[in-house]
């Protein structure tokens, strides 16, 4: 992680300030999602089956999760 710096109004600068570290990261978490460029949906899905493979679900134990009982 790198740091950087920007110019902000003396007042965003107090807000960001003291703010908590809870609503700090909820601030950095979305300035990133704001600056990354846009994923499709195909490329998220393929990401996550890719996931749920390395943590071992398989499409058996998919079938059974979405399984309507």
């Amino acid at each position: 992680m790198k740091t950087i710096s920007f110019r902000v109004s003396d007042e965003v600068a107090d807000i960001i300030n003291n703010m908590d570290d809870n609503r700090r990261n909820e601030l950095l978490q979305s300035l990133e999602n704001w600056v990354r460029p846009k994923r499709s949906l195909e490329e998220i899905m393929n990401d996550m089956s890719k996931q749920a493979k390395r943590n071992g679900l398989t499409p058996e134990m998919l079938d059974d999760l979405l399984k309507d009982e």
